[in-house]
């Protein structure tokens, strides 16, 4: 925060759709929003790890907010159904708070010490009470354009990106509002170009808690806090494509990868292309860091190749040795390898079941 350019890479994989992000500070760890591959995430910093905790029920996710203190993240859904949803930051126990009268809600925001949310609705901001389940409206504006919310104390600070008119686009626009007066129709700032996220850089928005659930756990990936009828405790995950028998005090690799991949034969070798990298230039299909079974003694060359989704194995077809074969290898352990048939023809094709070529998850 001292003016510099630095920046540092954190994640490869997200795609062009990532439109929120909450930080938990008393976990250290990351969540956001996916609205083309339509899921929701948590990450953790400086590491590998990396867990998609909900991608079921969502349509199109925008916003997203934590709030570690009671172990609740919440998130708004412009999809078809548009609403304001709420789950435990492990993902589980998903509850629609609001599912009337929104339009394309966006950034959300909560408010720590009132227990409030805020979220964007195109022409006004909306907030609800956590405890009452009240809601109330702010800014309301039939030029607005409203994306992004941030609180800080008693003032609401939200982006405004303007609308196309029939002759001109309004003034993109800073709005500030004062909560201590409810019909305040607020202040604003014009801008010069249209603004996206907003978010308070404040000591009080993220006061600390040595105490906090996470705070001496020894998860081996990710630790999150969930809320119980009793509480709010640790609870230990796993990174996708690994699962725990202890409850996530050790992790291992599972059988099956959790998630959709892309599969291909490059000759000596084959690729197994998590699908979340797709968007990613510097390791999708040209780079051999997915990519297994090259082999510098025997002169391997592959052809077809298929998957067996449920017993987490791929089948190919080998011609590049003195003997051809089909072979079999589990996702688990891909450098080892299985022979099904000996003395093969020329197998340019195969197929598993309904023979699609790609692993969906």
């Amino acid at each position: 925060m001292n003016g510099t350019m630095d920046m540092k890479n954190i994640f490869y994989g997200a795609s062009s759709q990532v439109n929120g992000l909450a930080y938990d500070w008393l976990s250290h760890n990351l969540y956001y929003t996916d609205s083309l591959y339509n899921w929701i995430a948590v990450l953790k910093p400086g590491t590998n790890h990396t867990r998609t905790l909900i991608e079921n029920a969502l349509d199109k996710p925008h916003g997203i907010a934590v709030y570690p203190q009671k172990g609740q993240m919440y998130w708004t859904d412009w999809g078809e159904k548009q609403k304001i949803q709420q789950a435990n930051m492990d993902g589980s126990n998903i509850v629609t708070l609001v599912a009337t009268g929104l339009n394309k809600p966006m950034g959300i925001t909560v408010d720590y010490a009132k227990n409030r949310l805020f979220w964007t609705s195109t022409q006004v901001i909306e907030s609800y009470d956590l405890v009452t389940k009240t809601r109330t409206q702010y800014g309301r504006q039939s030029q607005n354009s409203f994306i992004g919310v941030a609180i800080y104390q008693n003032y609401m600070f939200a982006t405004d990106q303007g609308i196309t008119l029939s002759f001109r686009r309004s003034q993109p626009q800073l709005w500030f509002f004062d909560l201590n007066h409810k019909d305040q129709k607020g202040l604003r700032l014009p801008l010069t170009r249209a603004p996206f996220g907003i978010t308070m850089y404040a000591a009080s928005r993220q006061e600390e808690d040595g105490n906090a659930p996470c705070a001496h756990s020894k998860c081996a990936h990710i630790c999150v806090p969930k809320t119980h009828r009793w509480g709010v405790t640790a609870q230990c995950l796993c990174r996708d494509g690994y699962n725990t028998t202890d409850n996530g005090k050790t992790c291992h690799a599972t059988s099956t990868s959790k998630g959709a991949m892309y599969i291909y034969a490059l000759e000596d070798r084959i690729c197994a292309v998590p699908f979340r990298k797709t968007m990613m230039r510097k390791t999708a299909a040209n780079s051999l860091t997915y990519c297994f079974f090259n082999h510098s003694v025997k002169s391997y060359k592959f052809r077809a190749v298929d998957f067996n989704y449920r017993e987490g194995e791929i089948y190919f077809s080998e011609y590049g040795t003195s003997v051809r074969t089909i072979r079999r290898a589990r996702l688990e352990k891909k450098s080892v390898n299985s022979v099904l048939v000996y003395g093969t023809g020329d197998v340019r094709g195969g197929s598993w079941g309904t023979g699609l070529k790609e692993v969906l998850g």
